[in-house]
């Protein structure tokens, strides 16, 4: 006999007459045995009475077993049919509550899904329709040119002007047939509708804290030409004291930094407690820190000669600190490099400015295949602007050749040359990279928590490179860089912090310090960072909330006069304790509905310290707390 193929109604009715038939069984073979017509009558009257009870909880349990299947068959209707109105069960039995339970989370989830999808398919259309739209411009041009051509005479001169013309509007089509491609299959990133969550973008997310490294051969005058200090940030000294780029380039002479050690450099990160580096592998001045084979102007031709960027790719892995990398689209040692483009000259030299950049980076992503991200910059210019295919084609080719790897949103531009952000409004690139020695307001500004965004910050007021006087600028305390830090987290974000080291290959002793004090603090109270995300609470004036899945923490750095610490939960949620990371329970006082004073701790740390609030969902019962009467 095969069960599965039996009724539940025919599986009880089949034990129900196996009970009684074993019952009357037993019953005649002791009745037989103490040959007494009392058992007879008793061993009858019981399985009378079990035949009974069991015929009802049968008939009970069918006919409760018919309707919650009734009630599923109906849920699960709806689930097909996607009906707004979900038939819930009124089934208070255990069992059958939970199923049903389960079961409605899943349509509410279906549900949220399928308007998510038809959210992303109108805004797919929307940005089909448009790029659709913008197909008809150059279209008509070129039918003009080309009537033009074939019609009229006209001289070498404007012969080569239409020509130019047909290729600027041919590079254009080419734009918009990429983009309705990468539109239509979201395959490599490029059109974003909502944030990354494979697991290379969860990995970014989750460290939070990162280290910017500037280094180059602006380290060797270190903001200053022929006697002269120049306040500006020293990366550019070049363009501040007017250099010619031999004169500049000759500083390769002098490159040799003897001190660098790269494992240092690495367990120094490490203490303080960055979980990435960005590496300049080549800023504006062109100077690659590899050895490149489409430049001469690399460490390879100085007389240091080793391949400096593969020496912190490999001390910075084996600490378990992920590498990303710089890069400069602009370069200024380049003959074809070309900030604008005016003439057919500067067209031709562009296109193969792009191509040695496309070979410089398909050469850094092979040659250091564990890299995790590229971070573009120099790329503001018309030049790279008015190549926005361009800029969607680099994306796509690191990411071919590094599967994972993100890219900061300064790299793309769109084909009007709106950067960061599209004319639809759709972030370009993994994240956003506009923060630079900012960042957003903690309440004005919360639209950033709806994308991937990352922050870096100098510790100079505007000194990226090494420069030799930062007494020309403010320099930031320990104190405020470890705020920004708990800042940006506490808005979805990461935060680099920047080095500039010496062309030694040393750190300057203000830097260490910096990366001991930060270090320390991180050690005690990193939870509140790694890992954390944005909270959703209102901000206090005392510091700032961030979120670790069920844990809000509370990062105080200013203490208020009475001791007594304001939180405002969310609408449904209670504090049940509030408890310092060494375990200290501090006291909470309710004040109404959904806000609380948190007490300080007794001893005063000294120091901004972290509150960890333990919380749950408020039970439903009578609110004890009446609206005032107006």
């Amino acid at each position: 006999m095969n069960l599965n193929n039996l009724s539940a109604k025919k599986i009880c009715r089949l034990v129900s007459a196996g009970m009684v038939f074993s019952m009357l069984v037993i019953t005649g073979i002791f009745g037989g045995i103490m040959q007494d017509i009392r058992i007879f009558i008793v061993g009858g009257t019981l399985t009378l009475c079990a035949f009974f009870w069991i015929w009802l909880l049968v008939l009970i349990f069918g006919k409760r077993l018919s309707h919650f299947t009734s009630n599923l068959c109906r849920t699960l209707d709806n689930m097909i049919d996607g009906n707004e109105e979900l038939q819930k069960s009124n089934d208070s039995e255990t069992l059958f509550a939970r199923i049903n339970h389960r079961l409605i989370r899943l349509y509410e989830i279906m549900q949220k899904n399928r308007h998510k999808v038809d959210m992303e398919r109108q805004e797919l259309q929307m940005l089909i329709s448009d790029i659709s739209h913008q197909v008809k411009t150059p279209v008509s041009n070129l039918q003009m040119v080309t009537d033009t051509l074939l019609t009229k005479p006209v001289s070498e001169e404007e012969r080569m002007d239409f020509l130019q013309g047909i290729r600027s509007q041919t590079d254009k089509l080419d734009f918009l047939f990429q983009a309705l491609v990468k539109t239509s299959r979201l395959e490599t990133g490029a059109i974003r509708l909502e944030k990354r969550q494979d697991e290379a973008m969860k990995r970014f997310r989750r460290n939070r804290l990162g280290a910017f490294i500037h280094w180059g051969l602006y380290s060797i005058p270190g903001g200053e030409w022929k006697g002269k200090m120049y306040m500006g940030a020293a990366e550019w000294l070049k363009e501040w004291a007017k250099v010619s780029s031999n004169e500049w380039m000759s500083l390769m002479e002098q490159w040799n930094p003897t001190d660098f050690n790269a494992m240092q450099w690495a367990k120094m990160l490490k203490e303080m407690g960055v979980k990435y580096v960005k590496i300049t592998t080549k800023h504006h001045e062109g100077f690659c820190l590899w050895p490149s084979k489409y430049t001469k102007y690399t460490v390879a031709n100085t007389p240091y000669r080793k391949d400096l960027l593969g020496a912190m790719v490999k001390a910075f892995n084996e600490e378990g600190i992920d590498v990303h990398f710089y890069f400069s689209v602009m370069d200024w040692s380049h003959p074809d490099w070309r900030s604008t483009i005016k003439t057919k000259e500067d067209s031709v030299a562009f296109v193969r400015f792009l191509k040695f950049t496309d070979n410089q980076l398909r050469e850094l992503a092979t040659s250091y295949p564990t890299v995790k991200d590229f971070w573009f910059d120099g790329t503001w210019d018309s030049s790279v602007k008015e190549n926005a295919w361009w800029t969607a084609h680099v994306e796509q080719m690191l990411k071919e050749l590094v599967p994972g790897v993100t890219v900061n949103s300064r790299l793309r531009a769109d084909e009007y040359g709106r950067r960061h952000f599209d004319s639809n409004g759709q972030l370009m690139g993994d994240y956003e990279s506009g923060y630079e020695r900012r960042l957003p307001d903690p309440v004005k500004d919360l639209k950033v928590i709806r994308w991937d965004w990352e922050a870096c910050m100098t510790l100079p007021e505007n000194q990226w490179g090494y420069h030799k006087d930062w007494s020309l600028s403010y320099v930031k305390t320990p104190l405020e860089v470890i705020e920004h830090i708990v800042h940006a987290v506490s808005m979805g974000g990461n935060m680099v912090v920047n080095f500039g080291p010496c062309a030694d290959g040393n750190f300057r002793n203000e830097e260490k310090i910096m990366m001991e004090s930060v270090g320390a603090w991180m050690k005690k109270y990193g939870k509140c960072v790694y890992g954390c995300d944005y909270a959703g609470w209102q901000k206090q004036n005392w510091g700032y909330y961030t979120k670790n899945e069920k844990d809000i923490y509370m990062v105080v750095f200013n203490v208020p006069y009475s001791g007594l610490l304001l939180v405002k939960t969310l609408k449904g949620v209670e504090i049940e304790k509030a408890i310092l990371l060494n375990g200290d329970e501090l006291k909470i006082i309710e004040l109404g509905r959904e806000a609380y004073h948190v007490k300080m701790p007794d001893d005063d740390p000294g120091e901004p310290f972290v509150i960890k609030l333990v919380v749950k969902e408020k039970k439903e019962t009578v609110d004890k707390y009446r609206d005032a009467l107006i």
